[in-house]
C-alpha cells in the first residue's frame, strides 16, 4: 500500500495540474546529493564542488529522463519554473546516467566562475531550460590545499599532457618529498558500501557489518589500478601521513574508471568509525595518506546482537516455541468445551486425567486463542529478526519462511491433530507463562471476543448429523454393524410413523366372535403361534375384542366354550392410534402396561357417504423393537422373516399340524371312541416312550395314518363286549396299549394279581424283537438296508404268561404284528420321499385287512 501511495504520489506530481503537451518536458528536481563532493557545513547540507574539477552528483526528483534530460548549472538565481538563460550557464557538457541503483547521476567538470559562490540546476527534456529554484544548488569549495591542488588539476589533464608532465626537465624533478607524495596519492571524495546490512547514517556516515566483507565504491580523483586504500581508527584531517597510524585492512583497488574505484573490505569491532588511507604506488618511498575525517569518507561498524553460538540456541528455542504455539493452537483450540466433558465422562484414564488438566483453561477460549497466536506472532518475529542479523535479508527470509512452515506449522499440527490432548497437557506451564505474559493485550482482545460473538457452545450435532457421524466413525470407534443399526434406529424412532411398522389388516390372523373354541380352533390359534389374535365381529374392519393365547389355559376343547364369552370375561383394553403417530409415543403407550397391540386406522372421506374410521393395520411392541434394531426379531413359531416382503424362513421350525388328531379316534362301531386331545397325547406317548413307535423306526406321517385305522377298541362292562385282552399261555400277535380305565393283570403261577390303569403298554415282543443287538441305531440302520429278516420283527409268536381283562369301561388301542409290518415297510418307503400318501395307505390297509373283522370306514373295499 505504501508502494502504491509513494508511486502515485509521484505520478500526480508529474501529471496533475499541467497542461497535456507540456508532460512530457516537466522535470522536477527536489534535491541534490553529492557523490564525489564535499558537504557544505549548514543544515540545508549544500554539496559543494571544486573549481575545474570532475563531480558526480545525484538527482531526487520526477521526469528525470537518463540519456535524454539535458541538466546545466547557473550561476542566475530564480524561482522554481522560469525560463533559464543559456548565456548564463556553467559547465554545459553533463551527463546524465542512471547508475547500478536506478538512480540518476549528473557527471561532468565544473569550471570556476569567479563572481558567484553558488550554482543553480537548470533541466530541460525537449522544451525550454526550466530553473529547479534556489533550493537545488551547488557551492564553490574554498581553494583547494596543496597537497590536493597538482593533483586535482594532473587528473583532469588529457593522456598527452601526464607524460609531459612526467618528461619535463629536471627542475619539476626537484619537487619537495611531499609534494611528490601528493601528487601520486590518490584522493577519495565520498564512498559507496554494497551488500546486507549497509545503510547510510543521518550523519552521512556508511554502516556496515562488522568481520563481513563488503564492497566499497570510492568516487574521487586519481585513481589507478595500483591504487591501495587502508583503513584506520584514528581521525585526522586530509592530507596528513597515514605511516604512524595504525591501519587494520589494506585492499587493492579494482574496475577503475570514471572517476570510481572499487575495493573489497572486512573490518573488525562492533561500533568502531574507521577512516580511509591512500596512496598510488609509483614509487617505493611514497606515502599513505590521511582523507580526512568527513562523514562522507567514514565507515562505521556494526556488530551482531549476540554471539553466533547463542544466536543458534535461541533460534532452536524459538522454533520449538513457534511449532508448539501452532500445534496447541490447532490441537486445543479443536477440543471444544463439550468434546471435553465427553472425554472425561468416557475417556481412558489417562485421557481423563489430561481432559482435567486442560478444561479450565479452554473454558478461557478466546484468552487462550489469543495468548497462542500472539505468542506465535512474537516467536515468529524475533526468530526472522535474529536469522536476518545472522544471514542475509533474502537467506533470513527464505530460511524463516521455510523453518516456520515445515517446522513451525505443518510437523506440530500434524502431530497435535492426533495428540494434541496429550501434548497440551504435558506443555500446561508453558502455555500460562505466555498466557500472563500477554495479559495487557491478549486479555482485552478476548473479553472484546467474547461480548462480539457471545458464550461458546461448542460442536452440537442434530440427530442427522450424529447418525452420519457414527456411521462414518464406526470403522475407528470399534462398533459393530448392529450398535451403529441399533443407535441409529433409536435415533430415528422419532421421525418413524405408525403406518412405516405396522402389519397390514390382510396379513393379520383374526377370529370371528362367533367362533367356538374346540379342539380344531384351539389347533389352529396354536399353529399360527402368536400370542393376541384379533376378534372381529362381523366385518374385519371391525374389531371387538383381543384373545390372549394366556386365556387358553384353563380352556377345556371339549367343553366348546364360545369366543365371546372368553373375550367379555377377560376384557382385555384395545388400543387405536392414527396412521401418522410416531413410534416414540407408540412405545410410551407400551411401556404403560395396558396393552401390547395398538390398531392402526385412518378416517376415510372417500365416498358419498359419512367419514368412518377404516382399519389400516396393527403395531405390536414387537415392531417398535424391530425398528429400533433395524433387523428382524423372528420367533422359534415364525415362518416368514417379513410380512411385507413375505420372505420365508430359511430354517423354519416344522409346525404340527394338531388340527389332523381331530380325524383319529375311529373304532369298530365306525364313529370316534377317543377324543382328539387323547389321541394327541398317544401319538406323542408312542413317538417318545415306546420302542417299537420311536421315529427312528416309525415315521410320524406314517404314525399319524397308522392311528387312522380301526385300532381303537372300547370296552363296556354293561354289555356283551368281551373284558378279556391277553390269557395266560395263548398265543398273541398284537400289542395293547390302553387309553382309558383300569384293567387287572394276573401274573404267573402263582396268579399274582394288581390293577393298573392309562397308558399301560402289553405285548411288546409280539411285534417287537428287542435284543442287545437290536439297539435304536442297528434298528435304524438295518430298516434302512432293506433286508426283512434283519428287521426287529419277531419270526415266532408271542405266549403271554399273563392275563389282562378289563375291570371298568375301559378304551385302548390294539396294532396286530401283520399291521405293525406294514408300518415299517412304510417308514422305510417314507423316508427318501418316494411314495405318495395314498401309496402309505394302501400298505396299511394290506396289514390291517389281514386281520378277519377289523374294519374302518376310513378304508373303504381295499379294492
Amino acid at each position: 500500500r505504501f508502494l502504491v501511495l509513494w508511486l502515485c504520489s509521484r505520478c500526480s506530481a508529474l501529471y496533475i495540474g499541467q497542461p497535456l503537451a507540456n508532460r512530457e518536458d516537466f522535470v522536477t528536481v527536489d534535491k541534490i546529493e553529492a557523490v564525489c563532493t564535499e558537504w557544505y557545513p549548514d543544515s540545508a547540507r549544500v554539496p559543494r564542488v571544486f573549481p575545474n574539477s570532475r563531480v558526480a552528483v545525484r538527482l531526487r526528483g520526477t521526469g528525470l529522463l537518463p540519456n535524454r534530460t539535458k541538466v546545466s548549472f547557473t550561476s542566475e538565481s530564480l524561482e522554481n519554473g522560469q525560463e533559464c538563460h543559456s548565456q548564463l550557464f556553467v559547465g554545459r557538457q553533463l551527463r546524465v546516467r542512471a547508475d547500478s541503483n536506478g538512480d540518476v547521476v549528473v557527471q561532468g567538470v565544473i569550471p570556476a566562475a569567479t563572481s558567484q559562490d553558488s550554482l543553480y540546476l537548470c533541466t530541460r527534456n525537449r522544451g525550454r531550460w526550466r530553473h529547479q529554484g534556489k533550493a537545488v544548488r551547488l557551492m564553490y569549495a574554498t581553494t583547494p590545499t596543496r597537497h590536493a591542488g597538482p593533483l586535482r588539476m594532473r587528473r583532469n589533464l588529457g593522456p598527452g599532457r601526464r607524460s609531459t608532465d612526467r618528461n619535463v626537465t629536471g627542475s619539476k624533478r626537484n619537487l619537495s618529498k611531499s609534494s611528490l607524495d601528493d601528487a601520486e596519492t590518490a584522493q577519495v571524495l565520498g564512498l559507496r558500501a554494497y551488500g546486507e546490512r549497509v545503510a547510510t547514517l543521518d550523519s552521512g556516515m556508511t554502516q556496515v557489518p562488522a568481520g563481513t566483507t563488503v564492497e566499497l565504491q570510492l568516487f574521487g580523483n586519481g585513481f589507478t589500478n595500483q591504487s591501495s586504500f587502508a583503513f584506520t581508527h584514528e581521525a585526522a584531517q586530509r592530507g596528513s601521513a597515514c605511516d604512524e597510524v595504525p591501519t587494520v585492512a589494506v585492499a587493492h583497488a579494482t574496475n577503475v574508471g570514471g572517476g570510481k574505484a572499487s575495493v573489497l573490505v572486512s573490518l573488525p569491532g562492533a561500533s568502531v568509525r574507521y577512516y580511509v588511507c591512500s596512496k598510488a604506488p609509483f614509487s617505493e618511498d611514497v606515502k599513505w595518506v590521511h582523507q580526512g575525517d568527513e562523514p562522507w569518507v567514514t565507515l562505521v561498524t556494526q556488530g551482531r546482537l549476540m554471539p553466533v553460538w547463542v544466536q543458534a540456541i535461541i533460534l532452536a528455542g524459538l522454533l520449538l516455541l513457534s511449532g508448539l504455539f501452532s500445534g496447541l493452537n490447532l490441537g486445543l483450540m479443536a477440543l471444544d468445551k463439550t468434546e471435553l466433558r465427553v472425554i472425561e465422562s468416557c475417556g481412558t484414564p489417562s485421557e481423563r486425567k489430561w481432559a482435567k488438566v486442560i478444561a479450565p483453561l479452554r473454558n478461557h477460549g478466546n484468552y487462550l486463542l489469543c495468548s497462542l497466536l500472539l505468542g506465535n506472532v512474537l516467536v515468529n518475529s524475533t526468530l526472522t529478526i535474529l536469522l536476518d542479523d545472522l544471514t542475509s535479508g533474502i537467506v533470513a527470509v527464505v530460511g524463516s519462511t521455510i523453518s516456520i512452515v515445515i517446522f513451525g506449522e505443518i510437523i506440530p499440527q500434524a502431530i497435535c491433530s492426533r495428540h494434541g490432548l496429550q501434548i497440551g497437557a504435558r506443555t500446561l506451564f508453558i502455555t500460562k507463562v505466555f498466557m500472563a505474559l500477554t495479559l495487557p493485550l491478549s486479555w482485552p482482545i478476548s473479553k472484546i471476543l467474547d461480548w462480539v460473538l457471545g458464550e461458546e457452545i461448542g460442536h452440537v450435532y442434530d440427530r442427522e448429523k450424529l447418525i452420519e457421524y457414527i456411521r462414518l466413525t464406526k470403522d475407528y470407534n470399534m462398533l459393530e454393524n448392529e450398535e451403529v443399526d441399533i443407535i441409529s434406529g433409536a435415533l430415528e424412532l422419532k421421525k418413524k410413523t405408525a403406518n412405516e411398522a405396522m402389519t397390514r389388516m390382510d396379513d393379520v390372523f383374526m377370529l370371528p366372535v362367533t367362533a367356538v373354541l374346540d379342539f380344531e380352533t384351539v389347533s389352529q390359534i396354536i399353529g399360527q403361534g402368536y400370542t393376541r389374535i384379533p376378534v372381529f365381529d362381523g366385518d374385519r374392519n371391525n374389531v371387538v375384542g383381543l384373545l390372549n393365547i394366556k386365556d387358553l389355559a384353563f380352556v377345556d376343547p371339549e367343553d366348546e366354550i364360545p369366543l365371546r364369552t372368553l373375550c367379555e370375561f377377560y376384557n382385555h383394553p384395545l388400543t387405536f392410534v392414527f396412521e401418522d403417530e410416531t413410534l416414540v409415543n407408540l412405545l410410551n403407550e407400551f411401556k404403560k402396561g395396558q396393552s401390547h397391540m395398538a390398531f392402526v386406522r385412518r378416517v376415510n372421506t372417500e365416498g358419498d357417504g359419512d367419514p368412518f374410521y377404516e382399519l389400516l393395520g396393527l403395531v405390536t411392541l414387537e415392531d417398535v423393537i424391530e425398528e429400533i434394531l433395524q433387523s428382524e426379531i423372528i420367533d422359534e413359531t415364525d415362518v416368514l422373516m417379513d410380512n411385507r416382503r413375505k420372505l420365508k424362513r430359511k430354517e423354519a421350525q416344522v409346525r404340527q399340524d394338531f388340527s389332523d388328531f381331530a380325524k383319529l379316534g375311529y373304532g369298530r362301531q365306525g364313529k370316534h371312541i377317543i377324543t382328539p386331545q387323547l389321541a394327541l397325547a398317544t401319538f406323542q406317548y408312542l413317538a417318545t416312550s415306546v420302542d417299537p413307535f420311536k421315529k427312528n423306526l416309525i415315521s410320524e406321517s406314517v404314525m399319524r395314518r397308522l392311528m387312522l385305522q380301526n385300532i381303537f377298541i372300547s370296552i363296556k362292562m354293561h354289555s356283551r363286549d368281551d373284558p378279556v385282552i391277553y390269557v395266560a399261555g395263548q398265543p398273541a400277535d398284537y400289542f395293547v396299549l390302553v387309553l382309558e380305565g383300569r384293567v387287572s393283570v394276573t401274573v404267573g403261577r402263582e396268579k399274582l394279581l394288581f390293577e393298573t390303569g392309562p397308558f399301560s403298554t402289553f405285548g411288546i415282543p409280539a411285534i417287537y424283537r428287542c435284543t442287545a443287538e437290536t439297539s435304536e441305531g442297528a434298528a435304524a440302520q438295518n430298516l434302512a438296508a432293506g433286508e426283512p429278516s434283519s428287521w426287529p420283527v419277531p419270526e415266532e409268536p408271542f405266549v403271554p404268561d399273563y392275563s389282562v381283562q378289563a375291570v371298568a369301561d375301559t378304551v385302548y388301542m390294539r396294532v396286530h404284528r401283520s399291521v405293525y409290518l406294514a408300518a415299517l415297510k412304510a417308514s422305510r418307503l417314507d423316508r427318501p420321499a418316494t411314495r405318495t400318501d395314498l401309496e402309505v395307505d394302501h400298505m396299511l390297509r394290506g396289514g390291517a385287512s389281514e386281520q378277519p373283522g377289523d374294519s374302518s370306514p376310513l378304508l373303504g373295499d381295499s379294492s
